[in-house]
């Protein structure tokens, strides 16, 4: 979001502050704007261990994917979750307060699901960059 200027009502880009509100009300119609979210540090939170697992399936029939697409957005470990193209078929992102609860998700994603064919995991050493932000070239 550009910084105000000096001169009141008006941003470094020039719009009035109302046509700045303007627009954002524009982009909250549910396409651009998806949700308003803090930023908040994970150890904070006590969620210390961020964790990358590619999930491998057996079969990708629609039913299956959707199924798959479900039980992770169900959970709430689960940070994010891609569909990816490549070796994996989903990339997941996890953020736990340690390994033994870690340890629990794949026995209760994984291992009873007859779809996984693997899962390889990577845990974080460092957060180097983090962020959802999308470039919007202006």
């Amino acid at each position: 979001m550009p910084r105000k200027t000096k001169h009141p009502g008006t941003w470094r880009d020039g719009q009035s502050v109302g046509t700045g509100r303007a627009k954002a009300h524009q982009a909250h119609d549910g396409r651009s704007i998806r949700a308003n979210v803090a930023v908040i540090d994970p150890a904070a939170a006590g969620q210390a261990i961020t964790i990358f697992v590619e999930v491998e399936v057996i079969s990708e029939t629609a039913e299956q994917i959707e199924e798959a697409k479900k039980a992770f957005s169900a959970a709430p470990e689960i940070q994010q979750c891609y569909y990816v193209t490549g070796e994996a078929d989903f990339i997941l992102v996890i953020v736990v307060p340690s390994m033994a609860d870690y340890e629990a998700l794949p026995r209760r994603l994984f291992f009873g699901n007859n779809n996984v064919k693997r899962f390889r995991t990577f845990v974080a050493r460092d957060r180097i960059k983090v962020g959802l932000s999308i470039p919007t070239g202006g």
